[in-house]
């Protein structure tokens, strides 16, 4: 229900600032499209891309972004299990206790040049976060050669080493 209220309202008064992201059948196409339009826009070849994914915590929820970025998208609508994300410091931090899923604030997924993306990623500790379309985290391979389930890995600001999010199996979800 909520994905066709949103849909609706894109078709009634045109693209909002941010994209429920859980709503997508495919969101790997939706990246390719930003990724062909960023290409074309600058004149470069598309395997010379990579793709940089940041939460913007002044941004919390949808309603909070008044206009599209200037380059690539917002998107919401995703859950993070295992951590949270603590808006006041900008970093990726323990659950509390007793939650298991707390909502992300929106993410910037930016198209950029691979070396652009690899100098933005030493500049600052992350953890690639993978995302998926449901916490099952397992999927099967459709014939595009994408997993049914994983989306993509998200750039999380962390100030402790990426391993410590590994093993206390953080990931994004889309829906419970």
């Amino acid at each position: 229900l909520v994905r066709v209220q949103w849909f609706e309202g894109w078709l009634q008064k045109g693209q909002p600032a941010s994209l429920f992201l859980a709503g997508f059948f495919f969101p790997q196409a939706l990246f390719t499209g930003v990724a062909q339009a960023y290409a074309l826009r600058h004149g470069v070849a598309i395997d010379q891309l990579g793709q940089l994914t940041l939460p913007v915590p002044a941004l919390r929820a949808p309603e909070h972004a008044h206009a599209p970025p200037a380059d690539g998208l917002y998107v919401h609508g995703m859950l993070i299990e295992g951590a949270r994300f603590d808006a006041a410091s900008g970093l990726l931090a323990e659950a509390e206790a007793g939650e298991l899923m707390s909502p992300m604030p929106l993410l910037h997924l930016r198209v950029l040049p691979k070396e652009e993306v690899d100098q933005a990623k030493a500049a600052q500790q992350t953890y690639d976060c993978p995302y998926y379309v449901t916490n099952e985290r397992q999927g099967q391979l459709a014939t595009t050669g994408h997993s049914n389930n994983f989306v993509m890995m998200v750039n999380l600001p962390t100030n402790v080493e990426p391993r410590h999010w590994v093993l206390r199996g953080v990931a994004l979800v889309a829906q419970t």
